[in-house]
């Protein structure tokens, strides 16, 4: 046990130093600092024990855009080490089917050339990100391995703000939205901490939980990243989430739940009133969300998105071939930006028969988990809420097929999983 805390805390230390590398090199626009940041987090992953190689990908999803160079981003990098590395010991075993399916995708993806956007390193990160889960996210004890999986993601994300709060205070305290680089991200920054927060809300509830303190900090931490990201999207998020599993606590007559979800709602609205009275940094950030939302919905609710998935129906009308079989260049088309619609992104990538192959591979992938850990899946349960949280906003943001979209779905989907008695 003391040697699994010493482990778990050169973790965390690792990727603090990888990710104060990281803003630093933001901060500065230094393109060497990112590299170095990449390469640390890389060679620890070549060298380190191989049960924290999971853990370093989850600590890393937040800052996943802020260690990204190009096409190559440092969790990317560590899954295809670790996919390496157990495929050299020969634990790397595929059934025939997922062969198959990896195969015609492969395939499909070379179509995508043809039509103007290759999605072939596209497909080679889907694979390489599958097959780590696969390998990575197994645990004979799959509670615990859900309550670990939430941990780490959780913890990254608080991390990685606090460093940004203090290397580049600027993006809280001038910038209307809070975001780990002046590039954007704000809204997957919200969504991960919001997504993360219903994970822990439903441990805390319907779990036996050993570390209840800790949960709770965390939690109260994430919903205030979550809000100070200004996201519609994630206070969506939010609202669907905990909306689902107050309702589910009343179906399953656990009241204590239900009252619990309704005092902490209580404490946050009153809480939250007396923080935005007066001038400080929270009512500046509440009044800007405020003024936002009015504005855009007196002009456009959807903030441009409802023109953008317009344009993309008629270019999917105009061209059948990147309904059926993707490799959409949008900026051809005249449009400007990506359609922050998880349906019309991934038809505009695979088209919807590559779309169904990614599908089916998902599938494959999670029932090979379940099926190693002995466990099944309880789909009429709290764990639920979280994966359709995640489902909903993301029809007003992005493809699951990135990497903190892939993370959410899984960890999320190991909520529902019980081992079989």
């Amino acid at each position: 046990m003391q040697s699994q805390k010493k482990k778990r805390i050169t973790l965390i230390c690792v990727a603090i130093i990888v990710i104060l590398i990281g803003q630093f090199a933001e901060v500065r626009g230094s393109n060497v600092l990112l590299l170095s940041a990449i390469v640390i987090a890389t060679i620890y992953g070549m060298f380190c024990d191989i049960s924290q190689l999971a853990g370093l990908v989850l600590l890393l999803v937040a800052p996943n855009r802020l260690l990204t160079y190009g096409p190559i981003s440092a969790p990317a990098i560590i899954m295809l080490l670790g996919v390496i590395r157990l495929s050299l010991h020969g634990k790397l075993r595929l059934r025939t089917s997922t062969t198959l399916w990896s195969a015609l995708l492969i395939l499909l993806s070379v179509i995508t050339i043809l039509n103007g956007n290759s999605q072939i390193i596209s497909t080679i990160k889907v694979f390489v990100v599958l097959y780590f889960i696969k390998l990575y996210f197994y645990s004979d004890c799959i509670e615990d391995k859900y309550v670990d999986l939430v941990e780490n993601c959780s913890i990254g994300c608080i991390i990685t703000s606090l460093l940004t709060f203090v290397i580049n205070p600027r993006a809280l305290s001038e910038s209307v939205r809070f975001s780990l680089t002046g590039s954007g991200g704000e809204n997957v920054l919200g969504i991960l901490c919001a997504i993360m927060f219903l994970n822990l809300l439903n441990i805390m509830l319907f779990r036996e939980d050993h570390h209840k303190s800790f949960h709770i900090l965390t939690a109260v931490g994430l919903v205030f990243i979550c809000l100070l990201t200004g996201s519609r999207t994630a206070a969506l998020c939010l609202v669907v989430g905990m909306a689902g599993i107050f309702v589910v606590s009343c179906l399953r007559l656990n009241f204590k739940q239900a009252a619990i979800m309704l005092l902490s709602v209580g404490t946050v609205v009153l809480l939250s009133y007396y923080l935005t009275q007066g001038n400080n940094l929270i009512a500046n950030y509440v009044q800007r969300f405020v003024y936002r939302a009015q504005k855009l919905a007196g002009t456009d609710i959807s903030n441009g998105r409802f023109e953008i998935w317009r344009m993309y129906t008629e270019t999917f009308k105009i061209h059948p071939a990147i309904l059926w079989f993707g490799g959409m260049n949008y900026a051809s088309y005249g449009i400007n930006i990506v359609a922050h619609n998880m349906i019309l992104e991934q038809i505009a990538e695979y088209g919807i028969i590559g779309s169904f192959v990614i599908f089916l591979l998902y599938c494959h992938t999670y029932r090979d988990i379940a099926f190693e850990s002995g466990s099944k899946a309880h789909w009429l349960s709290a764990g639920i809420i979280p994966i359709v949280a995640l489902l909903v906003v993301s029809m007003f943001s992005h493809t699951l097929l990135g990497i903190p979209q892939t993370m959410m779905l899984f960890i999320s989907a190991y909520g529902i999983l019980e081992a079989n008695q």
